[in-house]
C-alpha cells in the first residue's frame, strides 16, 4: 500500500469511531493525498483502500438503515462500485450514498492502539454520554 493509501485508510479509522464513513467521504481524503491524479487513479485508489481496509478485516461495507448497519459481501459493494461509481464518475450524485463503511471490532482495536485514536474514542464518548438521543449505528 502506498504512504498515501495508508494515510487514507488510517483517516478512514479515525472517523469510523465517530460514524460509518460513506464513499464521497473516502474519495475526498483520497483527493486530499493526490491532489494531481487523474479520475481514474483516484477511483483506484479509492477501491484499493476499501477492499483493503475488508480484507484486513477492519472494516465491513454495507449501508445505515434506521440507525442499524447493514453489512454486505465486499464482492456485492465491488459491483455497486463499478455500476456507480466507476460508469457515472462524473454524475457524483449518481454515487453518493452507494457505500458505507462501518468499523469492526479489529477496526476499532486498530483505530483506539494511537493516541490519536483513543483521543478520539474518549470525545465520542462523552459526547454520547452527554447526548440526550440515544447514539446510533451510523
Amino acid at each position: 500500500m502506498t504512504k498515501a493509501a495508508e494515510k487514507v485508510s488510517r483517516e478512514i479509522l479515525l472517523d469510523g469511531l465517530v460514524d460509518c464513513v460513506d464513499l464521497p467521504r473516502i474519495h475526498w481524503l483520497v483527493e486530499q493525498e493526490l491532489p494531481n491524479a487523474d479520475a481514474t487513479e483516484l477511483q483506484a485508489v479509492t477501491i484499493s483502500v476499501i477492499r483493503t481496509l475488508v480484507e484486513d478485516g477492519l472494516v465491513e461495507t454495507g449501508y445505515p438503515d434506521n440507525g442499524e448497519f447493514v453489512s454486505e459481501p465486499l464482492e456485492d459493494s465491488l459491483e455497486e462500485l463499478q455500476r456507480s461509481y466507476i460508469a457515472q464518475y462524473h454524475e457524483p450524485i449518481a454515487w453518493f450514498g452507494r457505500l458505507w463503511l462501518n468499523l469492526t471490532d479489529k477496526g476499532v482495536a486498530a483505530a483506539t492502539a494511537t493516541p490519536e485514536g483513543r483521543r478520539v474514542a474518549e470525545h465520542e464518548k462523552k459526547r454520547s454520554e452527554s447526548s440526550p438521543r440515544t447514539p446510533d449505528n451510523c
